[in-house]
């Protein structure tokens, strides 16, 4: 049986010892030193040699170098093989040689491996295209529930990404995707301007009613806060904070409108009353006057003493009649005065109280000091009302930093 010849670089010595070992292997030779030498020589191209102790030992000894400076990894075996050789044991040296023409000859790729490796591949690509797909469904599409063209094209893409099975569709999905980001961030834009175009509609809305309103008007406080938010930067933590101080201002504000309510009607009514009282102490002054114009008349018509004397009392029942009605009249009013000086009082304090709670919108909700807005509302107005009554105007500053 013919050997398969094997391409060999015959300047290496390391190749040249692998075929000996080989070539000892396919033809069941012992591997004695004199086989290896024989072998060795036939395959350099070389005349055999006598075969002698001195030859076979220096072959191996080449051996064991080669083994060692292009081996390190068969360290443990070649020691073994140099000892053996050194003690002359050609056995353990034959023993020693198959372990290492072992330990040398190449292992073959097992396709197996690569056919187990290769499904798990597969599996990753298809998880990665679920994950974009459920991505764009849940994350995507619901951020754009206000567009529903940018919504039909998010679905649409998620349902190409899951089922884009070669790369002319992963490519196709991954157009459309620039395409799908492409308008997000047109529409972030036009978002963007449709926000900035309302703030400064309503900001002029709130300016202008501003400049309607009274200086020491219970609605500036609000004014101020919704001018503040709207002036700034839009954020959701500002804007449930302003929330909820309205809430509170408008809630407080509300019981004290009611208690407002009740204190206009009283002063309504007194003024009615007071108006009625008064009409009819007028009404009975005209006919006191009527009945004196009458007894004035009976007295110049008549000279009977008895008969004077009956007119006489009667205007003096009259005149008693006269100042009783009077003076209830006068209590009565005294009591409406009163009334209505209460109520007016009452309706000035509930108006102060408006104003107080509205300015709880300009104070720091933590320090429960005027904010940069409050501060400047408060010194238009102390100023403005200094020029009105040219009184003397004085401010003082503290500046207090860090406090907690």
């Amino acid at each position: 049986m013919a050997e398969p010849t094997v391409k060999i670089n015959l300047s290496n010595p390391t190749e040249v010892a692998r075929e000996t070992l080989r070539r000892l292997a396919m033809r069941r030779i012992a591997p004695t030193p004199d086989n290896y030498q024989t072998l060795y020589d036939e395959i350099v191209g070389v005349p055999s040699a006598p075969a002698n102790k001195a030859t076979a030992e220096t072959a191996l000894a080449g051996l064991v170098s080669d083994l060692q400076e292009h081996h390190p990894a068969l360290s443990a075996q070649v020691a073994s093989l140099n000892k053996a050789i050194a003690k002359s044991d050609w056995r353990q040296c034959s023993w020693q040689l198959s372990e290492i023409a072992v330990q040398l000859k190449p292992q073959p790729v097992r396709p197996q491996a690569i056919e187990k490796t290769a499904p798990p591949q597969d599996d990753s690509l298809a998880q990665l295209r679920e994950l974009l797909a459920k991505t764009l469904e849940f994350g995507v599409a619901s951020q754009l529930t206000h567009n529903p063209r940018l919504v039909e094209q998010t679905q649409q893409l998620a349902v190409a990404v899951r089922e884009a099975g070669t790369a002319a569709a992963l490519l196709k999905a991954a157009t459309g995707l620039k395409n799908l980001w492409v308008g997000i961030e047109l529409q972030a834009s036009d978002a963007h301007n449709q926000q900035e175009t309302l703030k400064r509609i309503l900001l002029l809305l709130v300016e202008n009613i501003g400049e309607l309103l009274d200086d020491d008007t219970w609605l500036r406080g609000q004014l101020d806060l919704v001018q503040e938010v709207v002036a700034g930067p839009i954020r959701i933590q500002s804007l449930q904070e302003a929330e909820k101080r309205l809430k509170e201002v408008i809630y407080k504000q509300g019981m004290v409108k009611h208690g407002l309510r009740e204190a206009t009607a009283t002063l309504k009514a007194t003024m009615t009353t007071f108006v009625s009282r008064l009409s009819d102490v007028l009404a009975a002054n005209d006919e006191y006057q009527g009945k004196i114009s009458i007894h004035v008349e009976r007295i110049r018509g008549t000279e009977d003493v008895a008969e004077l004397n009956s007119i006489l009392e009667s205007l003096l029942d009259e005149t008693r009649s006269a100042q009783t009605d009077n003076r209830r009249a006068h209590d009565q009013l005294v009591h409406e005065r009163d009334s209505a000086l209460l109520a007016e009082s009452r309706i000035q304090e509930l108006e102060n109280q408006l104003a107080q709670m509205s300015a709880l919108v300009r104070e720091d909700p933590l320090t429960h000091s005027l904010n940069r807005r409050g501060l400047d509302d408060e010194f238009a107005r102390e100023a403005s009302r200094a020029d009105r009554y040219r009184a003397p105007f004085c401010i003082a500053v503290l500046d207090i930093d860090n406090f907690k």
